[in-house]
């Protein structure tokens, strides 16, 4: 049987089959075949690392051979020498995952020196400090990843013993060596190789055992990535950013990651290596507004991001070196980028042939556009405090978004309160992976240190958090939990609000608003997104104050809205409570007793809700006196005649309600009210629902499904001129016996099934009966022309919408804040196809 192979040279690897072989390995593979400037490179496949996790965190003996032909290769292609004699041979070893997790796993840079090499390198080349640095870089990185030993400890060694030695290059290196190891084993407890063949095992070692770091696991359980997909690992030949003036490293972005706009963005830092710029503690040049110096990089960078970005046809993440004037790319990837950026990247490459519709709506994740629509500040609020004194700071905008919260200066402690229910903005000197727990709890990121391709700015856009960076004037006292701002003195937990697209922060809280909804970029992709699902979403509401924000989405209809809910926003509940209790008492009270106890807060309460909503048809929930609402709004609910908890228990009461909804309708000149009866279960009942609201102008009957004896007897009925409603929340809870306490309560649910007590949340998936039913329902209202709207409740699971779009519905309600979201996923649910192409 033939040896399974573990490694493979770039230049011969499919770069579709990211699965084996990573994303970072797949551009590389891909710009050399397209004649790129791009440093030779193999790739240990994800194989290996299947194999080394199955092996109890051994390599494969195959691969030592492997590795061994691979840096011939190597050698070959690059004319240095790996541990030989000549211009050596350094390597970086890198994580390659099929998903992009920047700044989470281990990464090793300039392997392959030892103190004869670096010895000769320096005689060689006549820069002692160059190679001197090069090793320590390596040193300081090995011993902190693969060793766990402290890397500031490293430098100071290294810097000791470098620093008045007048000895001889060989002799210096060699002691050096000596020196570091000696430290290395009394720290660590064991005496490390200083052989670059014994280390480059190591690293690969380090860069597998990295995939399951606490950081890289927080990360991937946030973005949804599967812990099974494992990690390749790329070993490529280095080029050197710091090795003269004409030399130096950079990230550009083939469009502004913050906002989308079409144009070179990014940072070039000279003489630099890309640790440099990443750890965001030099000022780098800016490749958007490039100085003279740097103009023919970017212009050459620029050429080679349209090359790429035709190829990919989409926005590019390109990471490069310039050694002495010579252009080398290092990697290529999807951007990370801002929800904003997401939607006007995705619209403007449709707009520009690159993809079609289709594809642009499908760039756009459900996630990205709920933090689109998230609250911005308010113009008023902002303007005070811009001219109050409260500006405090202004940084270097690394991620947009407008944030509040207190200042916490450490991750646990971030992590604790935000635990606790407070806002939290990070405030660090500068972030490193150890910080991404903070970060992922943190309304907003601050940083003193940094640019925008800092690890702050990086992962802050990834998590699509407002983030500022590069505060110079911002000083951090970690010990005294304290920070100051020329002079001025505030400790932890004093209140910030950070504007991430300005770079300003500003002491004190500044009121928030939703601004989402204004986006033209986002407006154009939903109506892309409503023509390809050919659905409707309309809005559920409680009570008037949310229409300004519901009218801005333009839904199909407002509904459904409980009519209870109207009027205890109104704070007038009283009398439709004492009317119950009359009734309960004497079916014949007076009018005085029952109808006139509530029929003017209720004419007030409908008159406000419809000359508010007089653009879109409105549905309005009448009471149900049986739920779990009534029994605690009601005093003496148990004692009540248990006929009234019937749907049509109370026809006085219902009459009363249902004229007072037409009265209002008529006195505002609404055209389109509908009001929907309740907990309905026999067709019968609708029956005599629809002939009493007939004989009532200005509203139309509508019936709410919410057991499943309704559900199961609609397809075999004959019910006409009755819009059906469809409760999908509460019929999943019926369906399973939950009480009311859990209809909504997707995090019981989620914590149920990860102790292993489902197989699938019923939340995400429509199981039996119930998807059955709903099929047939489906069915029987294609063929006789029934308009049912699925009202979906305020979490509802991306598979849900899908099965329920597959089974041919088209008309859905949510709450105001999940509109756009649910327009987006409908227009997804439309591109997967569908078993039918009923449509109801």
């Amino acid at each position: 049987m033939a040896a399974i192979k573990y490694l493979w040279d770039v230049d011969t690897i499919d770069p579709s089959d990211t699965t084996r072989f990573g994303g970072k390995a797949s551009g590389l593979a891909r710009m050399r075949q397209m004649g790129l400037p791009v440093p030779p490179a193999v790739v240990i496949s994800t194989d290996a690392f299947k194999a080394f996790h199955e092996n109890g965190g051994q390599l494969p003996a195959s691969l030592t051979d492997e590795i061994d032909t691979a840096i011939h290769l190597l050698e070959q292609r690059t004319g240095k020498a790996f541990c030989g004699r000549g211009t050596p041979l350094l390597l970086s070893v890198r994580s390659g995952a099929k998903i992009s997790m920047p700044g989470m796993m281990d990464t090793i840079l300039n392997l392959g020196l030892d103190a004869r090499s670096a010895a000769e390198f320096a005689a060689s080349s006549g820069d002692r400090a160059f190679v001197g640095d090069t090793w320590l870089r390596f040193w300081s990185m090995y011993a902190d990843t693969v060793l766990g030993v402290d890397a500031e400890s490293i430098v100071t060694r290294f810097e000791e013993a470098t620093a008045a030695s007048n000895r001889p290059v060989a002799e210096t290196f060699a002691g050096v060596e000596t020196e570091l190891l000696a430290a290395i084993e009394s720290e660590a407890g064991e005496r490390p190789s200083p052989s670059p063949r014994d280390q480059l095992t190591r690293a690969i070692t380090a860069v597998f055992e990295s995939w399951h770091s606490a950081r890289a696991k927080a990360y991937r359980k946030h973005h949804g990535i599967s812990d099974d997909l494992g990690t390749a690992v790329v070993i490529q030949a280095m080029v050197f950013g710091n090795l003269d003036a004409d030399s130096g490293t950079g990230v550009a972005f083939t469009r502004d990651p913050m906002t989308g706009e079409r144009r070179l963005f990014g940072e070039y830092l000279a003489g630099h290596q890309g640790e440099d710029l990443v750890a965001g503690t030099k000022t780098p040049d800016s490749l958007a507004n490039p100085s003279p110096g740097v103009a023919r990089i970017a212009e050459e960078v620029g050429m080679v991001g349209e090359q790429l970005e035709a190829l990919y046809e989409d926005a590019l993440d390109i990471e490069f070196t310039v050694e002495r004037g010579k252009l080398h790319l290092l990697q290529v990837r999807a951007a990370k980028r801002t929800a904003a950026a997401a939607v006007r990247i995705a619209v403007e490459m449709a707009d520009e042939g690159l993809i079609d519709r289709v594809a642009a709506l499908r760039r756009v994740t459900g996630d990205q556009l709920r933090q689109l629509v998230r609250p911005g500040f308010v113009p008023a609020s902002l303007e005070a405090a811009s001219t109050n004194g409260s500006l405090l700071i202004e940084g270097i905008a690394a991620s947009p978004g407008h944030s509040t919260g207190i200042a916490v200066l450490d991750s646990d402690r971030a992590v604790e309160r935000a635990a606790a229910g407070e806002n939290v903005i990070l405030v660090r000197p500068t972030t490193s992976p150890l910080d991404v727990r903070g970060m992922l709890h943190s309304q907003g990121i601050v940083t003193a240190r940094g640019g925008s391709a800092s690890h702050a700015a990086v992962v802050a856009r990834a998590l699509d958090k407002p983030c500022i960076v590069g505060c110079g004037a911002l000083e951090i006292d970690e010990g005294a939990r304290t920070f100051k701002v020329e002079g001025r003195e505030f400790n932890e937990g004093a209140e910030l609000s950070i504007d991430g697209k300005s770079g300003r922060i500003y002491i004190g809280a500044i009121e928030l608003d939703d601004t989402g909804a204004s986006n033209s970029y986002l407006n154009r992709l939903l109506k892309w997104g409503e023509e390809i699902s050919n659905a409707s979403v309309w809005a559920s509401a409680r009570m008037t104050g949310e229409l300004t924000a519901i009218c801005k989405r333009h839904p199909a209809g407002v509904g459904i809205v409980p009519v209870v809910d109207l009027l205890i926003a109104g704070g007038q509940a009283t009398g439709l409570i004492e009317a119950v209790q009359a009734l309960s008492t004497n079916a014949a009270a007076p009018v005085g007793k029952v109808e006139e106890r509530f029929q003017h807060a209720l004419l007030d309460a409908c008159e406000a809700f419809l000359q508010a909503s007089l653009a879109h048809p409105v549905a309005l929930r009448l009471p149900r006196l049986s739920g779990s609402r009534a029994r605690h709004m009601v005093d003496g609910w148990a004692s009540l005649d248990p006929g009234l908890l019937l749907p049509l228990g109370a026809p006085r009461l219902m009459t009363a309600l249902a004229k007072g909804v037409a009265k209002a309708a008529m006195e505002v000149g609404h055209p389109s009210v509908t009001v929907v009866l309740p907990a309905v279960s026999d067709v019968l009942e609708i029956a005599a629902f629809k002939k009493a609201i007939d004989a009532i102008p200005g509203v139309q009957p509508a019936v709410l499904v919410q057991n499943a004896a309704l559900l199961s007897e609609l397809p075999g009925s004959s019910v006409e001129g009755v819009d059906i409603w469809v409760d999908l929340p509460e019929l999943v809870r019926t369906f399973h016996g939950w009480p009311d306490e859990l209809s909504f309560s997707a995090e019981v649910i989620d914590r149920y099934e990860a102790a292993g007590n489902f197989s699938c949340s019923p939340l995400r998936t429509l199981k039996g009966f119930l998807l059955q039913s709903l099929a047939q329902l489906a069915v029987t209202a294609w063929d006789r022309g029934w308009r049912v709207v699925v009202d979906l409740g305020a979490s509802p699971a991306t598979e849900v919408i899908n099965e329920l779009y597959g089974l041919g519905y088209r008309h859905f309600s949510v709450p105001t804040e999940r509109i756009e979201a649910l327009r987006l996923c409908l227009g997804h649910a439309a591109t997967l196809g569908s078993p039918g192409s009923r449509e109801t």
